[in-house]
């Protein structure tokens, strides 16, 4: 197994034979063990889009049925339709014979945005990135934060750079803002370009929005996690915008925004997941 020091390395994938690949989850995007889902879900939209033939996800959804720890796992796609705008692929990800993931998504060109013709939300007031709170793996051990929280954050902070708003970091030292909301900027280690697939690990990068809510500190395993890509991002970094409004029988949904340095909306999701048991 690898530890991918690039996003094209580590979300590179090998077609084996018609409709049939081969992706390799590296070391280091884990979260407690298993993999990041938006990661996950990422390789295999990169197999659907080959079968597709077009460039990028317009939207793509995927069910995850297990954890998917590191190593190299097969992906079979299949076309649903082909559309003159967009292509609808099915994509399903197994690892000796487990069935880990399935998929289906809408696939079409990777556009550069446009005015939008109706808006009722913004991007996020955030302040400077220097004013923000970097996430890396070894904050864990920042002083102040609470004995019983645990492993936070998880490996997977350092192969990304993930810039939370303060007020939505205080959590880490047992001081929750007491709204289930995460702000934050991200973009890839080494300003390396973000293509579409990268912005659907940005879709799933975030500590749980629950952290801020006064509800149990744990991960909160991904049921469905679908992504809307609206458009490419201009260079730079992008302004994330997460909440949830409603947790209950067991599970809580997360709804996102991701908007580019020109203010641009590229990126809506959501997601639902399951509370933690306590």
């Amino acid at each position: 197994m690898s530890q991918a020091k690039s996003w094209s390395a580590a979300a590179a994938v090998s077609e084996q034979a018609e409709n049939h690949f081969r992706g390799h989850l590296a070391l280091g995007w884990d979260i407690l063990g298993a993999t990041n889902g938006g990661y996950v879900l990422a390789v295999i939209a990169k197999a659907m889009a080959v079968t597709s033939g077009r460039s990028s996800p317009a939207s793509v959804t995927g069910h995850f049925l297990a954890p998917s720890p590191a190593g190299d796992f097969e992906i079979t796609t299949d076309i649903a339709k082909r559309g003159r705008r967009l292509s609808t692929v099915r994509g399903t990800a197994r690892r000796s014979g487990k069935l880990l993931v399935e998929a289906l998504g809408a696939f079409g060109d990777y556009a550069d945005p446009s005015p939008l013709q109706l808006q009722r939300g913004d991007p996020p007031d955030l302040p400077d990135p220097r004013e923000c709170v970097r996430l890396r793996s070894a904050a864990a051990t920042w002083d102040g934060a609470p004995e019983d929280m645990p492993a936070l954050p998880p490996p997977f902070m350092d192969r990304i750079e993930l810039l939370l708003h303060p007020e939505d970091a205080n959590f880490m030292l047992g001081k929750p803002s007491g709204n289930a909301r995460m702000r934050a900027f991200f973009r890839l280690l080494n300003d390396e370009p973000i293509d579409p697939f990268a912005l659907i690990v940005a879709a799933d990068c975030l500590p749980p929005t629950t952290f801020n809510a006064g509800l149990p500190i744990a991960w909160t395993p991904t049921v469905e996690l679908t992504v809307h890509i609206r458009a490419k991002p201009a260079p730079g970094w992008l302004r994330l915008d997460y909440h949830s409004r409603f947790v209950g029988s067991d599970r809580l949904e997360v709804d996102g925004l991701i908007w580019d340095e020109n203010g641009s909306l590229v990126v809506q999701s959501r997601q639902l997941a399951l509370v933690p048991q306590t």
